[in-house]
């Protein structure tokens, strides 16, 4: 196939938009782009993945979204970390401590930069503990609002981006939660992780 009938066939897929059918029936007629290494692979590889994910049934539930049903979010995992907020019945200062605990400048208190403990992953990767990744969600969210983009899958150096999927999983989560609320659990949860279960240090 020529460099043309490649883009034909990637501009092709991206015209089905959320159309999940129409991109289903566009992914089985491009199967041939599986034959060739590159970045027309790529984009039919991620169109496919799209088509899965929405075919597939979630386990990863939504939190805070102000339902009484569980909504359900993509991936074939576990939900990660739990918390159950307010059960402490503290107060903090939320709009400081956030602030404060998401601002990059702030070198000690920052939340990315706490000595989180680390677990190898395939391929030589490696994850941080549950906790980094529901306080990363919270943050998008408060920050961001909904997640609206598409999740990684691999990594620059090669292999799946377990990082990357992490983090996009972790603000899928919190969908539909609005920015106050999300500011809130961010610094109750900060105040509140098991530090010696989650640090090497603090």
């Amino acid at each position: 196939m020529s460099d043309s009938d490649k883009q034909s066939a990637v501009s092709a897929l991206a015209a089905c938009g959320e159309d999940i059918a129409q991109l289903e029936a566009a992914v089985s007629k491009y199967t041939w782009l599986e034959d060739h290494p590159g970045p027309h692979r790529q984009k039919w590889r991620l169109a496919r993945g799209k088509v899965q994910r929405a075919k597939t049934p979630s386990k990863i539930v939504r939190v805070g979204a102000g339902n009484a049903e569980a909504e359900e979010a993509v991936e074939e995992k576990s939900d990660g970390f739990q918390f159950e907020h307010g059960a402490s019945g503290k107060t903090y200062s939320v709009d400081a401590d956030f602030a404060k605990f998401t601002d990059e400048n702030n070198k000690k208190e920052y939340f990315y930069n706490l000595k989180w403990r680390m677990k190898q992953m395939p391929g030589g990767a490696s994850m941080k503990r549950e906790e980094f990744y529901y306080l990363y969600g919270l943050e998008q969210q408060a920050k961001n609002g909904d997640n609206n983009t598409e999740r990684p899958m691999w990594a620059e150096r090669g292999g799946l981006d377990f990082e990357g999927r992490e983090r996009w999983a972790q603000w899928e989560r919190m969908k539909g939660m609005d920015a106050a609320t999300a500011k809130k659990h961010f610094v109750e949860v900060y105040h509140e992780f098991d530090r010696k279960q989650a640090l090497y240090a603090f």
